[in-house]
């Protein structure tokens, strides 16, 4: 397995800018047709399910960050419950989520950074 590039705080803050702005920049100003549409009312047919489990005992993480996963999950489904994907339109989960704050009700959960296993707000959120 390829270990992760090692780099630097500054370079790790100067690329989350770029980054973040180059993210914000395409979906506001490109002439991508992003589904944004929320419908409230139920289709009759159901295409596609699928279940997983939710709360699992993981080695050397705290079943509090499961737990925490299960409410920012919540969260995020809440705000893709019901968008309308048309013919022509893209989809975009981080455009639809946002980014995961304290504010938006998000708790910390178990995030993955450079092979290791730590807690951020939002976290959970790639199981999704």
């Amino acid at each position: 397995m390829i270990k992760p590039k090692r780099r630097s705080g500054l370079r790790v803050l100067l690329g989350t800018i770029f980054y973040t702005f180059k993210k914000y920049y395409y979906w506001y100003f490109s002439r991508v047709n992003f589904a944004k549409k929320i419908k409230k009312e139920y289709f009759p047919i159901k295409i596609f399910s699928h279940k997983t489990i939710m709360l699992r005992k993981l080695k050397d993480v705290d079943m509090c960050m499961q737990r925490n996963k299960v409410v920012n999950l919540k969260i995020a489904i809440g705000l893709l419950n019901g968008l309308v994907v048309e013919p022509g339109q893209t989809f975009s989960f981080w455009r639809q989520v946002k980014k995961p704050t304290k504010h938006k009700g998000y708790l910390r959960g178990m995030i993955l950074k450079n092979g290791n296993f730590l807690s951020g707000t939002g976290g959970g959120l790639c199981q999704l």
